[in-house]
């Protein structure tokens, strides 16, 4: 058992086992953390503010990610979760570039944006381009239970695609979390604890198109880890 244990080890991938994807995420926000300590705390705004470094990295990252789900596409996935996953991944880098509120004046993710006055073809404009996006997140979020029988059974994929939702909260909980101090209990941070949690917030975003990529990777070797460990079982027999 212990030799194929270390055979098993040996053999797959380091990307292609389950925990890899919590791994990045830990030494991610581990990475973001020590940056925020060692540097000082306008240098650390400088680098994780809108439309500085880190945050331009993780637009690349998504388009990256996008091209990657559309020119390769496992045998285990069909084409309409490729197109879903696509959108909903160059939707987050446009998300990024703030387009969502470039070219209106105001947000359009925002329910008074379409309520309050004004011209009606920018609003429908807006809603042709967000009900694609809309029923590409449903479409992902049906497939849940597929995910979670993943995790059960150890595959790669799944727990990669776990992580990226644990992430993704974090990261929004992390960006509200000092307005809502402030905001709700009139708690004002100090400036450090303030760049600390930018940094952890943006460090741990530029990770989700990795994730987005790793995991779609990970989809073209179905079971990964789990796999070959039975099949060193079956040759171990």
């Amino acid at each position: 058992m212990e030799r194929n244990a270390r055979r098993l080890n040996e053999t797959t991938p380091r990307w292609l086992r389950p925990r890899m994807a919590p791994e990045i995420v830990l030494g991610a926000a581990l990475a973001a953390l020590l940056t925020a300590l060692l540097l000082p705390t306008d240098a650390v705004f400088a680098i994780m503010s809108e439309g500085a470094g880190v945050e331009s990295a993780t637009v690349v990252f998504y388009l990256i990610a996008a091209a990657a789900v559309a020119l390769l596409r496992p045998p285990s996935i069909n084409r309409g979760v490729a197109i879903m996953l696509t959108i909903v991944l160059l939707a987050f880098a446009a998300r990024e570039l703030d387009l969502h509120k470039s070219f209106t004046g105001m947000s359009m993710l925002r329910v008074s944006f379409y309520l309050d006055g004004g011209p009606l073809l920018p609003k429908v404009a807006c809603l042709a381009v967000l009900l694609p996006v809309a029923a590409s997140m449903l479409g992902l979020a049906a497939r849940t239970h597929d995910v979670l029988r993943g995790v059960r059974r150890g595959e790669p994929a799944a727990w990669t695609a776990l992580t990226f939702v644990v992430a993704l909260i974090l990261t929004k909980v992390a960006d509200r979390s000092i307005n809502i101090l402030s905001d709700d209990f009139a708690v004002q941070a100090p400036r450090y604890v303030a760049a600390a949690v930018l940094s952890l917030e943006e460090v741990v975003e530029m990770c989700l198109p990795v994730l987005a990529a790793l995991g779609w990777v990970q989809a073209c070797f179905p079971g990964g880890a789990t796999a070959a460990e039975e099949r060193l079982a079956d040759a171990s027999d």
